[in-house]
């Protein structure tokens, strides 16, 4: 997305959603809240920007994101993405990315079957510890699978 006019729009619609969050009852979206039934602040404390991002428009958009969040609302941990995938060029594109925003923690993204996630437990043992935190923040499973073992997607079968 290159147009300005609504990608600023997005912006400030971001920061209303985050207003309606926490914004107190004299804010106008806070006033809003309470109107629908709910006076006290839900005290949002994280957001997520981008999903199983595979353009460049993302690069070129986030830190526009990124900046308004944090001068209005510096408390709110920005969590970004690493694409749809476990690996790959996109992958590590995106985690370059990440840390050289300086996002707070990164959403890794991706839809794998669930012998790759039993296979994979150790994956985050390994990871920098300088760079953003990483949180597997949804696991996808292979849609197949869940057809046919809904409750082995979920749960490890023992002998």
């Amino acid at each position: 997305m290159t147009d300005q006019e609504r990608i600023d729009r997005w912006v400030q619609d971001t920061l209303d959603l985050i207003e309606f969050a926490n914004g107190g009852t004299d804010t106008t979206w806070g006033a809003k809240r309470a109107e629908l039934g709910h006076s006290e602040p839900f005290n949002l404390e994280y957001i997520g920007l981008g999903n199983e991002e595979v353009t460049k428009t993302f690069e070129a958009n986030f830190p526009k994101f990124r900046d308004a969040i944090a001068a209005e609302y510096p408390g709110i941990t920005i969590i970004s993405n690493s694409g749809p995938d476990d690996t790959g060029t996109r992958f590590d594109e995106l985690w370059k990315f990440n840390k050289d925003q300086g996002v707070d923690m990164v959403d890794e993204h991706y839809y794998n079957d669930p012998s790759w996630f039993l296979g994979n437990d150790e994956r985050y043992d390994s990871y920098d510890r300088k760079r953003p935190g990483s949180v597997p923040w949804r696991v996808c499973l292979a849609r197949q699978h869940l057809r046919q073992r809904p409750l082995g997607s979920c749960l490890h079968d023992r002998p």
